[in-house]
């Protein structure tokens, strides 16, 4: 799935049955705040960057292929 836009982001999360906290902690964004980040781009509040998409999309499929 590619991930273009916050809601696509949160239904690929969902899918991965994954939370805000665990996707932001396999992203490597920060513990203090990585999760609300998370959630603030998949309310279109924050900008869903290219790289941060991308790497969305990969540890999202990884995670979905372990499964």
């Amino acid at each position: 799935m590619k991930i273009t836009t916050g809601q696509k982001l949160r239904e690929a999360r969902n899918s991965a049955g994954l939370s805000a906290g665990q996707l932001a902690a396999l992203l490597r964004l920060s513990p203090d705040n990585g999760a609300n980040h998370i959630r603030r781009v998949e309310r279109g509040v924050s900008t869903l960057t290219g790289p941060m998409a991308i790497a969305a999309e990969h540890v999202l499929f990884c995670t979905a292929g372990a499964r």
